[in-house]
């Protein structure tokens, strides 16, 4: 169930689950590279708007993209120093790691290791799902439409 997932009781609106954390940039980890076609499409697309429209979803505890790389390298390319993170329990076994291009499972240490060890896999290998009703739905209904400037995302961090 979802709600194991977020740690909260399930709404009936999926979309409206969790509200992003902000986080500073550099505490994510990819675990895939960016294709860079599709990146600078993303540059130019978020530039012209000026915000951001949806956060990055990774693990609480790793810190861990499980969604939104290219959103994460067009931020860094943007200088931003924050963003937009909802975070998940990767563990939960609600959320499942499939091939973008078999539909095969994937092992979640798979995607681990990439990550924390810097050895990235190619771009699209994973696709994320979260399951709910009975069905699997791609992670991003999640990840709720936010809106949030880019100027917001540069601000520099106080230091304490």
């Amino acid at each position: 169930m979802l709600h194991r997932l977020l740690g909260s009781k399930l709404p009936s609106n999926v979309e409206k689950l969790v509200a992003p954390n902000i986080l500073v940039i550099d505490e994510l980890k990819g675990h895939e590279d960016v294709d860079p076609r599709r990146l600078k499409g993303l540059i130019e697309r978020i530039a012209s708007d000026r915000v951001l429209r949806r956060p990055i979803a990774a693990d609480k505890i790793t810190h861990v993209i499980l969604d939104g790389h290219h959103r994460l390298e067009a931020l860094m390319a943007m200088n931003c120093r924050r963003v937009p993170v909802v975070l998940l329990d990767y563990l939960s076994p609600e959320i499942h790691v499939v091939s973008w291009k078999t539909g095969e499972e994937i092992r979640k240490d798979i995607v681990l290791e990439a990550a924390l060890t810097g050895r990235k896999l190619a771009p699209r290998t994973t696709k994320h799902m979260v399951q709910h009703g009975g069905k699997l739905w791609h992670i991003s209904v999640l990840e709720r439409r936010i809106d949030i400037a880019l100027e917001e995302l540069r601000e520099r961090l106080l230091v304490r």
